[in-house]
């Protein structure tokens, strides 16, 4: 008899700003709120990682229910970007979710 894993990874869901609507658009001096949950695998989540353009930005809580700032220090230049965030399990398992990013000029 074999047993199989029903959540084997945790799983991110973007809640806001809703990927379907119109692309997220900020001027370089403005800031938006990525709010996201993490539903755990099998695993405890260990940590909760941002990265931005593939860069380590910020290591997060491991809360289930979170919302961070993008570009809270207006340092991100002008251009598409990537938000990731990526969970690591007990297990080393990792999950990650990207959204994408505009930052324009005025």
């Amino acid at each position: 008899m074999t047993f199989e894993d029903r959540n084997p990874v945790s799983t991110i869901t973007i809640v806001s700003p809703l990927k379907d609507s119109a692309a997220t658009r900020i001027y370089g001096d403005q800031y938006f709120n990525l709010r996201f949950t993490i539903t755990p695998g099998q695993d405890e989540i260990t940590s909760v990682n941002l990265y931005i353009d593939g860069k380590l930005a910020k290591i997060l809580p491991t809360d289930l229910e979170q919302s961070v700032a993008i570009n809270e220090n207006t340092d991100i230049l002008v251009g598409a970007h990537t938000a990731e965030i990526e969970t690591v399990d007990a297990k080393m398992k990792k999950t990650r979710k990207s959204f994408p990013f505009e930052v324009i000029a005025r």
